[in-house]
């Protein structure tokens, strides 16, 4: 199992990319530079994470373009989420202090995985304490709709 990975965009990026050492684990990629739609690879899978609604706050994800796999609702300051994935069950993430650089990400049993990000850049760091690449990239995609939304108010 892995215990610590690295994620990563570089300033002019829409790409985040999750790693184990130099391995690529898990790649998101918004659709354009003013959506919030993301394609995301995992290993040889594709999804699609669809951000519908007026206000952005729920979020349809597809395996394979046109098999709905979960659903993200989003709360309105841009602090939590609840996600629900079809076979795994309900999941939480939620914004850790009030400085917006750490994360949670919690099932019905405890703390899965917590991600920190740089103050200063698109990096950081993620500690796994429960192994789930669904979870890992729903995380970082996340992490990137938080940034996207502070960076245009």
């Amino acid at each position: 199992m892995r215990e610590q990975l690295t994620f990563s965009k570089d300033f002019w990026s829409s790409t985040y990319e999750v790693k184990d050492g130099a391995q690529v684990l898990v790649k998101t990629e918004k659709k354009s530079i003013w959506s919030y739609d993301s394609n995301v690879r995992i290993g040889d899978k594709e999804y699609f994470f669809d951000v519908t609604g007026l206000l952005s706050d729920t979020v349809i994800i597809y395996e394979d373009k046109d098999k709905v796999i979960g659903r993200i609702n989003i709360n309105f300051w841009n602090t939590e989420a609840y996600i629900l994935l079809e076979n795994e069950g309900k999941f939480f993430f939620k914004q850790i202090g009030l400085i917006a650089n750490e994360w949670e990400l919690h099932n019905e049993e405890g703390l899965m995985i917590h991600f920190s990000k740089s103050l200063f850049t698109n990096d950081g760091t993620i500690k796994i304490y429960h192994e789930n690449n669904k979870c890992l990239a729903i995380g970082i995609f996340l992490i990137s709709i938080y940034q996207q939304k502070s960076n245009n108010s």
